[in-house]
């Protein structure tokens, strides 16, 4: 699949993520930065997004396991 890169295996199902996965915090930290945000809002906002995108990842090795 293009825009995927490998980064690990969970018993004989691939670990996947796409490159937009990897750029979108630091995306939303540029948009709150140019919007004037302090420093502690962005770190905020960063850590909700790892958040949200770690829940996604444990729903998806829900499936896994099922």
């Amino acid at each position: 699949m293009k825009g995927f890169s490998q980064i690990g295996r969970l018993g004989e199902t691939s670990v996947r993520v796409h490159w937009s996965t990897l750029a979108l915090p630091f995306l939303v930290a540029a948009y709150a930065y140019y919007n004037g945000t302090s420093v502690r809002g962005i770190i905020w906002m960063v850590v909700f997004l790892l958040a949200v995108v770690a829940c996604v990842f444990l729903h998806e090795v829900g499936h896994v396991l099922a």
